[in-house]
């Protein structure tokens, strides 16, 4: 049986997202080719987001980021921090540290390419086809987002927080699309407040109504950045005048149904964002108005980072960080479990769902 000490990393069953172990991590004396260089993982979050990533791991090619000895088993990708602790690359030294999507296991051997002040991608052979938005890594003693000292709250927000604000300018490049409201579901998740959040900083002039469980109606009212709160069972939207927008958050398939059929023409844009629901119910095969667009943050991303040059949209999205990081450290609990038993407990914990909205899970190896 493997010493326990080196087992380290969890992977998790592809084909049933509830089943997760411990594995062996790879030995840190592993021999790197020239180029190479070997990660030491510190620390990093875990939130739904990593879930949606493991249900939708094969349709999104998740998967693929760090493959598992066994194929029908997959490591679970992660957003956190990692130490270089060996380097055959010239210009990646030993002791920087990175900060981009890691898998949940305590090494990682990557090959860096596009080195420049900010940034590095991983060129390793597995992970070229992949989108360069998930192969870049962050050197943090040079990167704007890390020198605003959120360290605990950006791997558990980074990703997230970027996903919102994007999508509050692309409402505000539109015009709100013309929606007198903005419907927000799943309104407690940190890509949706992250999104209300970043509309009132815009100062989009849209009614933002935050769609809630019962239990979470205080946290999101709380939160001070929508403009009304309504729960999934009573959301009194057909009394709402005007014209509206809806960005789903969780894949919900009834309040999907209910707000297209509720506002039919009246319903100017429909966005899809996430699945943390895991519906498995399609809906019906058409609904009024317009059809559900979903949106996709890497590609978003990268298509404005090449019309206005990587630089300046990294640059714009760290001034919008720290302000949201701010604000957002004074609704965010983040609670750190070590070791990497306390990484299976709290992926079980996960999939089982939390009931406060505020907590917020850090793994550490330290």
């Amino acid at each position: 049986m493997a010493d326990t000490e080196f087992v380290t990393d969890l992977i998790v069953e592809r084909t049933n997202i509830a089943n997760a172990r411990l594995i062996e991590s790879i030995p840190s004396d592993t021999e790197l080719v020239p180029g190479q260089v070997l990660l030491t993982i510190e620390r990093f979050g875990l939130t739904s987001n990593n879930l949606s990533y493991a249900a939708t791991g094969d349709f999104l090619g998740y998967w693929s980021f760090f493959p598992a000895p066994d194929p029908a088993w997959g490591r679970l990708p992660v957003w956190g921090y990692a130490e270089v602790t060996r380097s055959e690359h010239p210009d990646v030294a030993v002791g920087e540290r990175l900060f981009g999507i890691l898998p949940a296991a305590r090494h990682l051997i990557v090959e860096p390419s596009g080195v420049d002040s900010i940034r590095l991608s991983d060129g390793i052979e597995h992970r070229a086809a992949l989108h360069p938005w998930y192969s870049r890594y962050y050197r943090t003693s040079a990167d704007p987002v890390s020198a605003a000292g959120f360290g605990d709250l950006q791997p558990i927000l980074w990703a997230l927080f970027m996903t919102g604000w994007h999508l509050a300018g692309d409402f505000a490049a539109a015009g709100n699309f013309g929606a007198d409201h903005l419907i927000v579901s799943s309104a407690s998740s940190k890509t949706a407040y992250s999104l209300a959040h970043s509309l009132k900083a815009n100062g989009s002039g849209a009614h933002v109504i935050g769609v809630t469980s019962a239990g979470n109606v205080d946290f999101v009212s709380g939160l001070g950045c929508y403009d009304s709160v309504v729960t999934y069972h009573d959301p009194g939207l057909e009394q709402l005048a005007g014209t509206a927008a809806f960005v789903d958050m969780a894949g919900n398939t009834a309040l999907r149904t209910d707000v297209h059929s509720t506002f039919g023409d009246r319903l100017v844009r429909s966005v899809l964002v996430g699945g943390t629901h895991r519906d498995t119910s399609q809906g019906p095969a058409e609904l009024p108005g317009p059809v559900p667009q979903f949106f996709f943050i890497p590609d978003a991303a990268e298509l404005q980072a090449a019309v206005e040059g990587h630089d300046q949209y990294h640059a714009r999205f760290a001034t919008a960080w720290a302000d949201f990081a701010a604000w957002a450290s004074q609704h965010t609990r983040v609670v750190t479990s070590t070791g990497p038993q306390a990484l299976l407990d709290a992926y079980g914990q996960a999939i089982v769902g939390t009931t406060d909205p505020a907590a917020s899970t850090m793994i550490s190896y330290e």
